[in-house]
């Protein structure tokens, strides 16, 4: 076995002691072993496997994101510079700003305000045809409802809310904020000195660690994805396998498609049970509607009537499946 990576990790216990801990990645005959061991309450060494197999890009997300769960108990590394993917908590300017900025709006969201602004956003997307992510995330109406900006040049100082975004929101958004009172003024700089610490060092490393597990997770779905698509696999069988929602199934077939991956087997056999006839509509509407957005195409093939009696989440699917299919064909032409 051959010893990759070794570093120490030290948490803090008490005024004077520490806890000091240690992970490694090995390798042995293409299979991959990441070690954490820690000693337990009698000092006795403890091993936990955190990843074994044989593929280097699962075994680097496992490390990264095992590594941002134990930062987020407190341990820091000794050695700092071999842990990449780990952001540091000292971060410099407007990066870590914007972070203390989400994690205090997190404590001290307006819960009223932030139900309004939901309201305003689903139907500004209604309006623009978008989904509501688009118009805003959840987590920057978080950051409207802390810290509730009642002036266009106020809400250009919270993170994500460019040029664009409030010459486009603006009047919209400070129309609500301005009827609410708040618990701090403009400019924010009062924040960061109201927020603990160690508690905000938790936090981040929390946040960095459920990011780093979904695209862990991610890896292995697309992996475990593309093995049953090898095999002939139905979407009902691969929704089975992986215990995955099918629309989150199809999201990870557009992702390798995307990545150049082939799925041609799996799209044809699921357009297969389609009606050749709405096959036929549904190519005409995507020509004359465009590929982004799936409901004008929806609305081109079927009546408002003929869609009482249909499921019509597995239309959607099925035209993402054939939006697939008329990209691939129109790159190869």
């Amino acid at each position: 076995m051959h010893l990759v990576f070794l570093n120490s990790l030290e948490r803090k216990t008490g005024m004077d002691s520490t806890i000091t801990a240690q992970v490694s990645i090995c390798e042995n005959q293409g299979i991959w072993n990441i070690y954490w061991n820690e000693p337990d309450a009698t000092g006795t060494l403890q091993q936990d496997v955190w990843y074994e197999g044989a593929h280097w890009d699962e075994m680097i997300s496992a490390f990264r994101y095992r590594l941002a769960e134990k930062m987020s108990l407190g341990f820091i590394p000794v050695i700092d510079g071999g842990m990449q993917g780990v952001p540091s908590v000292n971060g410099q300017g407007k990066s870590r700003m914007a972070q203390i900025l989400y994690y205090y709006s997190e404590q001290h969201s307006n819960e009223a305000l932030y139900d309004e602004l939901r309201e305003w956003r689903r139907v500004q997307a209604g309006k623009e045809g978008k989904a509501p992510y688009l118009i805003a995330s959840n987590r920057a109406l978080k950051l409207l409802a802390a810290f509730v900006p009642w002036y266009k040049e106020e809400l250009q100082q919270l993170p994500g809310f460019g040029a664009a975004k409030t010459g486009a929101y603006a009047e919209g958004i400070v129309a609500i904020t301005v009827k609410h009172e708040r618990n701090g003024d403009f400019p924010l700089n009062w924040v960061e000195e109201g927020v603990d610490s160690e508690a905000f060092n938790g936090w981040f490393h929390k946040q960095h660690e459920l990011k780093l597990k979904n695209d862990f997770d991610k890896k292995v779905e697309k992996r475990k994805l593309l093995e049953g698509i090898q095999r002939g696999e139905t979407l009902d069988a691969l929704e089975d396998q992986l215990s995955v929602p099918r629309r989150e199934l199809i999201a990870l077939i557009e992702e390798l498609d995307k990545e150049g991956i082939p799925v041609d087997g799996l799209v044809n056999n699921e357009l297969a049970a389609v009606p050749e006839q709405e096959l036929t509509q549904a190519v005409l509407a995507f020509a004359q509607e465009g590929h982004r957005y799936l409901k004008p195409v929806l609305q081109h093939i079927y009546t408002p009537q003929e869609l009482e009696d249909k499921d019509v989440n597995r239309i959607y699917e099925w035209l993402r499946l054939l939006r697939i299919r008329i990209r691939r064909e129109t790159a190869a032409a």
